[in-house]
């Protein structure tokens, strides 16, 4: 791959060996996508398929994708007909479908997502003899950070018969399952952006009157939570002792990394023991951070829900907000609770969005505990009650509410 005057040159190889296993993982994905434009995966099975990735680079826990761009393969020029890749978890792969035929595929990568004007650096076209059964897929290959002056390395891959592999003739024709909460976040964002511009299908109906009439009857409900102490302290030493393990095989590994005997590592004759304690001191730190904020918020609090909207009162940042003034609410469904899970990510929780009028008026924040509601704090059936009653009212007074186990958000309507 070179780069002659800003222009991208690309690599184009053919394949016979199997696919990488991120392109079925593509297909499902761009499959459990929202219907509309832009970029339609087609209802009947494709006869060919191109895919895109744009791989991680030189990508680090604190920034997964450093330079926050993404990338957009077009076919014969065709805005509507094309694949793109954003560097955003769960949207970092993409797939469309292909027509058999002397078809010109253009790039452009690098192209920031916060600038609608920024189309990104130009790759070269390129034209391909495209038969029935053929896969192409695409790697776009961010540059390392101490390169910034370096494009990106885009490399074309032909499969004469790459949908005749196993594992994207599963992907293609198999059930899809609805994916990672996440991802069905995502896709509710890229509903919601497609009803803006008036690209989305129709959205679901909100409540009906008489929905709402038998809603209204059966308020105001309350709902006291549990201290969810013994949770937290189960999650806490689980939590404390991974930290600890994984302190301890950070000093362990530096030690070896500096060349010293397992028994031997810390002596302070080199700056890798000193790196190796400043490991295991952060471990620590992030050890005595988590009893703090668990422990801190064990507090009993109390949600009421009526009519007009909800409060939520607890000893600390009690909130009252109206459902006029809510934007959205999601749920997020994270499965089973287990110590474990808590690692990857929180369990199953509401989250309130208030409007930005309600921030000016009140000057509390957006965001943070104080607009969430942890399932795990409530007995069994009591989260999802709450739930229930906040979806209608929040539709009702305009706003949204999207739930992970539903990509597609109801559309708001007016009692």
């Amino acid at each position: 791959m070179t780069a002659t005057s800003d222009l991208i040159i690309p690599t184009v190889t053919i394949q016979h060996g199997p696919v990488p296993a991120w392109v079925p993982d593509a297909i499902r994905r761009t499959r459990r996508r929202p219907p509309g434009p832009p970029f339609l995966w087609p209802a009947k099975r494709p006869e060919a398929v191109l895919a895109v990735r744009q791989a991680k680079g030189d990508s680090s826990p604190l920034h997964p994708l450093r330079d926050g761009r993404s990338v957009v393969i077009m076919v014969d020029e065709d805005e509507d007909h094309g694949v793109f890749a954003m560097s955003l978890p769960t949207m970092w792969t993409g797939a469309t479908a292909l027509t058999p035929g002397r078809r010109t595929l253009t790039a452009h990568v690098g192209i920031g997502l916060e600038d609608e004007d920024d189309e990104g650096t130009p790759v070269q076209p390129v034209t391909l003899d495209i038969r029935p059964g053929t896969l192409v897929y695409v790697e776009v290959e961010a540059p390392p950070s101490g390169r910034p002056d370096q494009p990106p390395a885009v490399s074309y891959h032909v499969a004469g018969s790459g949908l005749s592999q196993r594992p994207v003739r599963a992907a293609l024709t198999g059930r899809v399952s609805k994916g990672s909460p996440a991802e069905r976040l995502a896709n509710a964002i890229l509903t919601k952006m497609g009803e803006e511009d008036g690209t989305a299908p129709p959205a679901k109906p909100g409540p009906t009157p008489a929905e709402l009439q038998q809603w209204r009857d059966g308020l105001p409900r309350t709902w006291v939570s549990r201290s969810g102490f013994l949770w937290r302290l189960v999650v806490t030493v689980f939590s404390v002792v991974m930290l600890g393990v994984a302190g301890g095989m950070a000093v362990v590994m530096l030690g070896v990394a500096g060349g010293m005997d397992a028994e031997d590592i810390i002596r302070f004759d080199s700056w890798m023991d000193y790196m190796a304690v400043i490991a295991w001191f952060g471990s620590v730190v992030s050890a005595v951070w988590l009893v703090v904020s668990t422990f801190g918020n064990t507090r009993r609090l109390t949600v009421t829900v009526d009519a007009d909207g909800v409060r939520i009162e607890r000893r600390r940042r009690p909130i009252a907000i109206a459902f006029r003034d809510i934007e959205f609410v999601t749920l997020i469904r994270l499965g089973p609770r287990s110590p474990s899970a808590v690692l990857d990510a929180p369990p199953s929780y509401l989250q309130i969005e208030p409007k930005r009028g309600y921030v000016v008026r009140t000057g509390l924040k957006r965001g943070g505990s104080q607009w969430e509601l942890h399932a795990e704090r409530f007995k069994k059936g009591e989260f999802d009650q709450i739930a229930a009653c906040l979806a209608p009212g929040v539709e009702a007074a305009g706003g949204l509410y999207w739930s992970s186990s539903d990509i597609t958000p109801r559309a708001p309507k007016a009692a």
